[in-house]
């Protein structure tokens, strides 16, 4: 599940409150989060997975136990999320410069 995508419209949410979990002080205001916080955790998992190897396909398999194709497809579909957040971002963009 995305973490902070509209699960009407699956555009991107605003964050209007941060609240200190230790000693309860709140702010409230427009918050965004950078858009690796918009990764569902599998493919924010993967992308960690990804950046410790250095992109080394063949230890993402040892690491993961898993075969060149799947990691070819964990790959794809880190890069479609990524480039369909920064489509919504932009989307944002273009519709706060319209109003």
């Amino acid at each position: 599940m995305k973490t902070i995508s509209c699960p009407g419209c699956n555009k991107k949410m605003n964050i209007v409150k941060l609240k200190c979990p230790d000693c309860n002080i709140t702010i409230k205001g427009t918050f965004f989060s950078h858009r690796f916080g918009y990764l569902d955790k599998e493919t924010l998992d993967f992308m960690e997975t990804f950046v410790l190897t250095k992109g080394n396909i063949k230890e993402i398999e040892k690491m993961l136990k898993i075969s060149y194709p799947t990691v070819r497809s964990k790959i794809d579909k880190m890069v479609e999320e990524v480039e369909r957040i920064k489509e919504i971002e932009n989307s944002y963009e273009e519709n706060k410069k319209n109003k």
